[in-house]
């Protein structure tokens, strides 16, 4: 298998993983757990339920996407903007290897408990690399779908994903200030995952495309 092939697999692959780790992490999370405020991280955190499940789900989708962006970067390599995009791609790979390692102490958008520690004692080291990490990954996944929108004007294997392509980050910057808004409280939990499963989508469209280009 060569590394189109391989990558369009991988890209699939990680995109419906990641989507159903956070289905299943939260489906054994108990009643108290709320879809609608709390962040997709939180499912992976020291005080959640079998969180084992949500970290090995998004380290190991980490891993398929970044496989995916190397797959990629052949066929966008002619275009400043179509590396850039497989790079933020890639960027966002390691970001879910690393999400799934560096777990929060607790929910710090929903627990009064965890908002006391952070101001009083203060959060780990890897709830704060976590902090990090998950700012740098949130940029790259606002970022990659413009990136190769641009590059689909000059790369013939893509121009038939522009459109969709910058479809897919308007809507992602739409539930990012949605989400913005909305930290913490009712509706911010469903603004996150609608940009993780809009950009996933795009993912697996963009891995099919691939393997019918190749």
């Amino acid at each position: 298998m060569d590394r189109v092939r391989l990558g369009s697999a991988a890209g699939l692959s990680g995109a419906l993983l990641f989507t159903l780790g956070w289905i299943a992490g939260g489906l054994l999370q108990p009643a108290t757990y709320s879809w609608t405020r709390q962040e997709i991280s939180d499912l992976g955190a020291l005080t959640a339920e079998h969180a084992w499940v949500w970290n090995l789900a998004d380290s190991l989708s980490g891993v398929l996407i970044l496989i995916f962006a190397v797959g990629l970067f052949p066929l966008v390599r002619s275009s400043k903007a179509g590396k850039a995009g497989a790079i933020l791609i890639g960027a966002v790979g390691v970001g879910g290897v690393l999400d799934g390692l560096l777990r929060e102490d607790c929910p710090l958008s929903t627990s009064e408990a965890c908002q006391r520690l952070q101001d009083g004692p203060g959060l780990s080291w890897h709830h704060e690399a976590h902090n990090v990490e998950s700012v740098l990954v949130f940029l790259a996944i606002l970022a990659a779908p413009f990136a190769i929108a641009k590059a689909a004007a000059g790369v013939e294997r893509l121009r038939g994903l522009r459109t969709y392509s910058q479809a897919t980050g308007l809507l992602q910057v739409l539930a990012a200030v949605s989400y913005a808004f909305l930290y913490g409280e009712a509706g911010g939990g469903v603004a996150q995952r609608v940009l993780a499963t809009a950009f996933m989508a795009w993912v697996a469209v963009l891995a099919v495309w691939m393997r019918r280009t190749d």
